[in-house]
This record gives C-alpha cells, structure tokens and sequence, in this order.
C-alpha cells in the first residue's frame, strides 16, 4: 500500500514544508529543533488556516513564526482553562447542595434513578447510563475524595463524589432533574436571574452556554485544534444573551453572521454569564484585558474571528465589574 501519510523525519519533514508549502527557512538547526519540540501537526496543520492561502504559505513565514504564534494561543487558552474549571466547580457545588438536600446524603437515596425525571420515553436509556456512570465513580473511583471517603467514612455524600465525577454526567444528570429544580440552580447565576427571558429559554440557554464550555475546555486540555472551530449539536441563541445581557458583547452584524454562536467566542460569552460571584468575573476581565495589550494581540483576536471592537469591550466589562466591586464589596451578588 502506498501511504497518502508516509512517515517523515524531521529532515525530511522540513524540506516538505520549504518545497511544496513555501515556509521558509533560515535557521536550519534552529527548525529541525522546533518540529522536535512540537509536532508538525500542531505547528503547521494546526494554524494553516492562519497563514495559509490556497495551500502555500504567505509571505516570509517561518517555523518560529508559527512556534509564537503558537506560544500566545497557549497563553490565552490556559486563561480559558482556568475560569473554565472554576465554572465546573461552581456548577458540582450547586448540584450537590441540591442532590443533598432534597434526595439525601447516601448513595443509595441520590443516586435513586426514580427521584429524577425524563419526560421523554427515548431520554430513559441515557438517565440509566448517566446514574450507572456514577454509581460506578462512587463504588471504584480511586481518586481523593471519594477513595478516601470510601476507607474512612460510612457512606459518600454527593459533594464528595461529585468531585470525581466527569463533568459531563453531571451536566447530564441536570437535565433529569424538574423544571423548578433546574430553575433554582439557575437563578443562583446573576446574569439568569432576569424576568426577561420565560423558564424554557433561561433553561435552554443554560444547558448550552455550560456544554459550550465544558466543549471547548475539553479541547484545550486534550490540544486539539480551536481556531476556526465551531461547535456540532450545541448552539448559543444569540439575540437572547443580547436580550438579556449587561454587556455589549454583540452587535447587529455579529448576530447576523452568527459570531459567538458556536465557537471560542461563545465560550468566553459564556465563562462571564457562568462565574460566580462578582469577584471571579472581574478577575477573568483583568485576564482577558492584560492578554489583550500583548504584542500581536490584535492579529490573534482576528485570526479567532472575534469582533473589531472586542479590546473595547474587555475594558468596558472591566471598569463596569470594577465599579460594581466598588458599590458591592462582599462580592456576593
């Protein structure tokens, strides 16, 4: 069989790039030692669309261009991953708050597949997988808390176990509990709890901005590509978040083409609706403005297709949160 992707060394990897992409070169050691340090996929295949037309690169572009630009995408994804696992925190403690006080504190009581509700025969199958998935974390988990919990205390209570269970089965387990359930773990978001939108579209809109997060975060822990990436299945509904949001975060055009819909901009659209309290979302702010002065700054938000005036509106979030802060110093709204 001839091999459409035959392997390479790193030599011949190089000359691959110089010859049909027309990257250029002029530090050979200095190339030979990138693609050994990052993959050819993750340097090349991975921003193609960011220097790239037609197949072939642009101008004077070298391998340490793109090991730069790569080092800044890294930088901003870390800030991302950060206030993301703060949103899968916030998201467990709620949930489990919840689960406890209103099904019990012993396994065999919260995680009972009859006090949860599918109002859809066909969703019954995905409620059995979603309570099997965490009785077996609760049962074989061997990770701190709940191992610990297991040896040294008569049962695991859901805020323990939870924080050993994957991010997406408690999402899941969300979606079977009631309406007024659902609706009172939402009100806790400030930004949700608004009388604008009716209880369907505020529940809608919820779901979708934490899957988005939990999406992309998983991306970016995994190194997977997410410049021009749009998510499948999850959507935001743009003109509800414009409906309802404090921030000036789209405009006209933006929902027009769709921009913050399904993509990294819908994450971070979503990371302010998400993090709570007050304080955490001026320190995402702080983040997103202190990235934002960074040399080629400018070229990278574009490159991400986020909107012209977004510098402007991290500084119009960050002095708007600053001022709140100010008028709430116990940061508890």
């Amino acid at each position: 069989m001839i091999y459409d992707k035959p392997f390479l060394n790193y030599e011949e990897q190089l000359e691959k790039l110089k010859n049909t992409y027309n990257l250029k070169s002029y530090n050979h050691e200095n190339d030979i030692m990138l693609l050994k340090t990052i993959s050819y996929y993750d340097l090349v295949n991975g921003y193609k669309d960011c220097f790239m037309e037609n197949n072939k690169f642009v101008g004077e572009v070298t391998l340490a261009d793109i090991f730069f630009f790569n080092n800044t995408d890294k930088r901003f994804q870390n800030i991302l991953f950060l206030y993301s696992v703060y949103i899968e925190n916030i998201f467990k403690t709620k949930m489990a708050h919840l689960i406890g006080q209103t099904r019990g504190v012993e396994f065999s009581q919260y995680l009972d597949i009859n006090k949860y509700h599918s109002s859809n025969p066909k969703r019954n199958k995905k409620l059995e997988e979603t309570i099997k998935n965490m009785i077996f974390a609760h049962n074989f988990s061997q990770d701190s808390p709940t191992k610990y919990y297991r040896n040294n205390h008569n049962h695991i209570p859901p805020w323990i176990l939870f924080k050993n269970t994957k991010f997406t089965t408690i999402i899941d387990l969300f979606s079977f509990l009631k309406k007024d359930e659902k609706l009172a773990i939402i009100s806790e978001y400030s930004y949700f709890s608004t009388p604008k939108l009716s209880d369907d579209k505020k529940i809608e809109l919820f779901k979708n901005m934490i899957t988005v997060v939990r999406k992309f975060r998983n991306k970016i822990a995994h190194n997977y590509k997410i410049i021009g990436v749009n998510l499948e299945k999850t959507k935001l509904n743009l003109r509800d978040i414009s409906y309802i949001s404090p921030y000036k975060f789209l405009s006209s055009y933006d929902i027009r083409n769709r921009r913050g819909e399904n993509d990294l901009y819908a994450m971070i659209i979503s990371l302010f609706f998400l993090l709570e309290p007050l304080l955490l979302k001026l320190l995402f702010a702080t983040e997103l403005k202190g990235f934002s002065v960074t040399e080629k700054s400018d070229i990278y938000f574009k490159m991400y297709n986020f909107p012209n005036n977004f510098k402007e509106n991290i500084e119009n979030i960050y002095s708007t949160l600053t001022e709140e802060l100010k008028d709430n110093p116990s940061t508890n709204k």
